[in-house]
């Protein structure tokens, strides 16, 4: 997994920073999915403007950075 701090760096190098409760959903998903059955299920909801598509982004980012695999 990447360390907060090379994360940090990585979203300033491309721009965007995420906000604590990003970071804090993002290491609780992953936690939850590192912690369970490969056919778990996971919901996982925000309001509106939440930012749930760059949470999204981002775990699919670190999955691409951690396992070579695009899918």
């Amino acid at each position: 997994m990447i360390s907060e701090s090379s994360t940090t760096t990585q979203e300033q190098s491309i721009g965007k920073q995420l906000y604590a409760y990003q970071h804090k959903a993002i290491e609780e998903i992953l936690s939850r999915l590192k912690d369970h059955p490969a056919r778990y299920n996971l919901l996982y909801q925000l309001p509106t403007g939440g930012g749930k598509t760059v949470i999204f982004s981002e775990i699919a980012r670190r999955y691409i950075a951690n396992t070579g695999k695009k899918y």
